[in-house]
């Protein structure tokens, strides 16, 4: 494709306006360029037309950076040699163009022809762009007789100017270089000669202008001037040969420096190199990019030359992908080998991706791998596998599995047993799409001989196959040998079934825990199930956590073993804890079924006592551990004797607290409809108290029944009356319990013999309605004596004929008067005489004195507490009634009277 370069000339506007700072646009070559486009290609140049008589001797050249990647390529000179029509004819040649003639910018400096501007100009003429020349890098002579002209004519043979001039230009403030001779032609040949030392990719980014124009900055490299000016640059006085000497070595520079040895030929060879490399550099700053490119030719030197070289200057070369061929394969082998060495990731990362992308190195470096297995088989694993670790390669999965095997063969033939379990660990843990189970396996078999005879061996075998291999610790597990040299509390565990099931947690890990118990198990040993160990299967069972155990020892496993055997076996606080846990959880389904199995296999206590406390420490509330137990009674897991104990045991356990009162209600309500069920006086004697706390009725009925039950039991009468009393104490707050409690005692005391019921009566004390009770009924014994009911109503049937006779006999009537005559009755009695003996003649008056007195004594108290209550026939009535409760014997005898005629209401006699 033909490269159209773009063409802009400017120039003063007309004859009356000749300042070289006042340009126009005279002619432009493509009309897509824009007053704008003019104005930046202005701003970004500084070259002025030198003083001559000719145009052509006016000449000045400028190389300029110019926008998107392109360059100016500049020449100002004098129209016919006047000074008042400077002509300033810009070129913009694209980079492409000047990196294909590589410094030797004579070619395109013959594009500025004569314009064909004739005359003064005031309008904008249309040109045609420039031809593009044939464009040629220099040959190899050509470019030495630059560098040659360079050296003898322009340095006087001293290649320390020429250094210093390289220096300067290279440098961030650039060269400015005062009283050159003033030909453009001589200007440029300095340029090319110092370009001629650069690689050919670089000679573009070393411009210059050979007249500056002193009212226009410049970033150019290089800038000469006739006019000594105020600079930052760096100074040459070319007419007093006055170099700079404190110019801040290059890296560039002294490189080329360092390979100068007077040879050109070899010097510039060597520059050659470096165009190799300055190709593959990005880099914006010339010195930057050309210091780099010192640094790397000089790095491959010393690789070349297998000098000492750090890790990170081989990285950077190899992650640049800027080399090939043999010098690559240079670079990546020593970094190999360092890697292998050590095992550094950026190291290894590097080489492996160079590998991966250059087919033939990897199989060259791939070969070496191979080799290094047979002394460095652990630094060929780590390097093969962080490379995988970036992503999956058959290739690379092969090695690995060499490099695994390799290692292993030499750490269990010479390693001692940390070096080999660290071995298999790493084995172990690998991804399992890596495939290294069986090497794994086989590794741990190779071993096992080995460990018959090393108990640490042993140890680190039997934990690293219960974590990563489950058909490996299966014959380990079938290795009595092995077994029995396991040291410490692992080897208890396994052997024995007993040690500290904790610390086989905490230093081994939940496998070996698990095996140890799943061995325990299998033996139905319980020591290992200590409450700590058995809460920790079942957080591992809830956890769902997968093992990779064989099945007999997962947790699901032993959980279910205990489900199926009711795991009686167990220790009693091991067996709370698993229940505890299972209602903690809400596994009330598996809580059920190993009461189930436990209610079958153990005694009755123990089974309530571990029921009752897996519901304490369970977490439930109240109303929770009431449903729990009507399922279980549902389910004829507990009886209701079993439901009393407990809940007395969770009663126990929350203190009797208030916020349990609807436990107490169930105890109460099971206890009323059971009667015969049994609960213990203390607990008793506590669910009164809390009752009474409360005011709960129902509860102290139930209370002090099964209370009042226990105390007719007691024998000793004082501890009996103690009892009553505080039994009467609680339920002071309840009338209708109180009621209840008399009518309990009621009874209790009509059943007891009349000599207790008088020990009774003396240990009483101030129990007035107790007394009362308890009197009455010594007053109704006394009253029947030894007769039955049937023979006291037939006594009371004679005395009362007696009595009558009595009275209707000397009583006064109200149709007779009273008269006694008593010889009359003398004689009358001693008529009779011989119906009685003497004894029984003294007998009879006793009795007769004595009934006398009882019957003035009986009517003296009748009417003494008659007259202050209510009048006679008012007291007889209610005493008939059962109002009124007697106050003497012949009270009683009117109230039971009453009683025995049914005259007594209902509720008075419930009442009394």
């Amino acid at each position: 494709m033909t490269t159209t370069f773009k063409r802009i000339i400017y120039g003063p506007p007309t004859a009356n306006d000749q300042t070289a700072g006042n340009l126009k646009v005279l002619a432009q070559s493509d009309q897509d360029l824009t007053a704008q486009d003019a104005a930046r290609w202005r701003g970004l140049t500084s070259v002025q037309p030198m003083s001559a008589d000719t145009a052509r001797a006016s000449r000045a050249f400028g190389l300029f950076a110019g926008t998107a990647g392109a360059y100016i390529l500049a020449c100002a000179y004098l129209r016919n040699g006047d000074p008042n029509k400077p002509l300033y004819d810009y070129i913009l040649v694209p980079r492409a163009e000047l990196d294909s003639v590589a410094g030797n910018l004579q070619p395109l400096f013959e594009l500025f022809g004569d314009p064909g501007l004739n005359g003064d100009s005031t309008h904008l003429k249309h040109i045609a762009p420039p031809e593009p020349p044939r464009l040629a890098a220099w040959t190899p002579a050509e470019r030495r007789a630059q560098f040659e002209t360079l050296l003898t004519t322009y340095a006087g043979g001293d290649i320390t100017r020429v250094w210093r001039l390289l220096s300067a230009a290279l440098h961030e403030r650039g060269l400015m270089l005062y009283n050159y001779p003033a030909e453009a032609g001589a200007r440029l040949a300095l340029v090319e000669g110092l370009m001629s030392l650069l690689p050919a990719s670089t000679r573009a980014d070393l411009t210059f202008s050979t007249n500056r124009n002193e009212r226009a900055t410049t970033q150019s490299q290089i800038a000469f001037t006739d006019k000594h000016t105020s600079t930052r640059r760096w100074i040459v006085d070319w007419e007093a040969q006055t170099f700079p000497t404190e110019i801040p070595p290059s890296p560039y520079v002294e490189r080329l420096q360092a390979l100068w040895a007077g040879d050109i030929g070899a010097l510039l060879a060597a520059i050659n190199e470096m165009d190799v490399i300055a190709a593959q550099i990005d880099q914006a700053e010339l010195d930057e990019k050309l210091a780099a490119v010192a640094e790397r030719h000089m790095l491959d030197a010393r690789v070349t030359a297998d000098e000492d070289i750090s890790d990170a200057e081989l990285i950077k070369v190899l992650r640049a992908d800027t080399l090939h061929g043999e010098l690559k394969q240079l670079y990546a082998e020593r970094l190999l080998q360092s890697a292998l060495l050590t095992r550094e990731p950026d190291a290894i990362l590097t080489v492996a991706a160079a590998m991966d992308a250059d087919p033939a190195l990897d199989e060259a470096l791939g070969q070496e791998l191979t080799q290094a297995l047979d002394h460095e088989p652990d630094g060929v694993y780590a390097f093969v596998r962080a490379r995988l670790a970036q992503g999956f390669s058959e290739t690379w999965l092969a090695r690995l599995h060499a490099a695994a095997l390799a290692s292993l063969q030499v750490a269990i033939t010479d390693s001692d047993a940390d070096t080999l379990i660290s071995w298999l660990r790493l084995i172990s843990r690998e991804p399992a799409n890596y495939g290294l189970s069986d090497t794994l396996y086989n590794g741990i078999r190779a071993a096992q001989e080995r460990a018959r005879q090393d108990p640490e061996l042993a140890r680190g075998l039997v934990t690293l196959a219960a974590k990563r291999n489950k058909i490996a610790l299966e014959d380990l597990l079938d290795d009595a040998a092995l077994i029995a040299v396991l040291p410490d509390n692992l080897g208890a565990a396994l052997s024995d079934h007993t040690g500290e099931p904790s610390e086989l947690l905490h230093k081994h890990g939940p496998e070996i825990f698990l095996v140890a118990l799943g061995r325990a198990a299998q033996a139905q040993r319980p020591e290992l199930f200590t409450v700590d160990a058995v809460d920790q299967i079942w957080t591992l069972y809830t956890s769902g956590k997968v093992t990779n155990l064989p099945e007999e020892y997962d947790p699901e496993n032993l959980v279910e073993e205990w489900l199926l055997t009711g795991a009686q076996w167990l220790s009693i606080p091991a067996l709370e804890t698993l229940l505890a846990a299972m209602l903690r959880d809400d596994y009330d389904d598996l809580f059920h079924r190993l009461v189930r199995q436990l209610a079958e296999a153990t005694d009755r206590g123990t089974y309530l006592a571990v029921i009752a406390a897996a519901l304490a420490s369970s977490g439930r509330d109240v109303s929770g551990s009431l449903a729990l137990v009507a399922q279980m009674i549902g389910a004829g897991d507990l009886n209701q004797q079993g439901a009393v104990n407990t809940y007395l045991a969770l009663l126990d356990r929350r203190d009797w607290a208030s916020s349990a009162l609807p436990m107490m209600e169930q105890l109460a309500r099971v206890l009323q409809q059971h009667p015969a069920l049994e609960i213990e006086t203390a607990a008793a004697w506590k669910l009164l108290e809390v009752a009474a706390a409360q005011q709960e009725e129902f509860i102290a009925r139930a209370a002090a029944r099964r209370l009042s039950a226990a105390l007719e039991q007691m024998e000793d009468e004082e501890l009996l009356v103690a009892g009553v009393r505080q039994l009467f104490d609680r339920l002071a707050w309840s009338q209708t319990t109180k009621q209840n409690l008399l009518g309990w005692w009621r009874g209790f005391v009509r059943a007891q013999s009349l000599g207790r019921l008088q020990r009774l009566d003396k240990a009483l004390g101030d129990l007035d309605d107790l007394r009362t009770i308890l009197q009455t009924v010594i007053a109704f014994r006394k009253m029947l004596g030894k007769r039955s009911l049937a023979e006291f109503a037939e006594d009371v049937s004679t005395a009362y004929t007696v009595l009558e006779a009595l009275s209707e006999s000397f009583d006064p009537q109200p149709r007779r008067t009273g008269s006694f005559d008593a010889t009359t009755v003398r004689a009358e009695m001693d008529a009779r005489t011989q119906d009685l003996s003497s004894d029984e003649t003294k007998i009879l008056a006793n009795t007769l004195k004595e009934l006398a007195q009882i019957i003035a004594t009986m009517g003296d108290a009748r009417s003494k507490k008659a007259g202050r209550l209510l009048r006679g026939e008012d007291v007889d009535r209610q005493l008939t009634t059962g109002e009124q409760r007697p106050h003497s014997a012949v009270d009683a005898l009117k109230w039971l009277s009453g009683y025995l005629s049914g005259s007594h209401d209902s509720d008075t006699t419930a009442e009394t």
